[in-house]
């Protein structure tokens, strides 16, 4: 007596319908480039974030002492019991000759 044949296939791949190995083993998807694509976005995204962040800068005053040979922009000039000084933003500089150069040098409030 001849058995009879049967046709049994058995996927264990397969959960609930989806292919696991499907994907991965199918070359047209382009995994690679997708994921150089999206690392190249990334580093993009992070350039133009870190270009538009706001900066905060300090300029701290100059010590007295300091020599300058021009003004900052904005300066009035005050009468002083020794000449006249110039006050920029709570900087005030007592103007002389250095030679034949005039400077400009930061001194106290008189």
């Amino acid at each position: 007596m001849r058995s009879a044949r049967r046709n049994v296939n058995v996927n264990t791949n397969v959960n609930g319908g989806y292919c696991y190995n499907c994907y991965y083993k199918d070359n047209s998807w382009n995994w690679g480039s997708f994921a150089a694509g999206a690392a190249v976005g990334v580093a993009t995204t992070a350039a133009v974030a870190a270009a538009t962040k706001p900066t905060t800068v300090v300029v701290a005053a100059p010590p007295v002492g300091t020599v300058i040979t021009t003004l900052p922009s904005g300066c009035g000039a005050a009468n002083a019991p020794n000449g006249v000084i110039y006050g920029c933003n709570n900087v005030y500089y007592r103007p002389y000759y250095q030679g034949t150069a005039l400077v400009y040098q930061v001194v106290t409030y008189p």
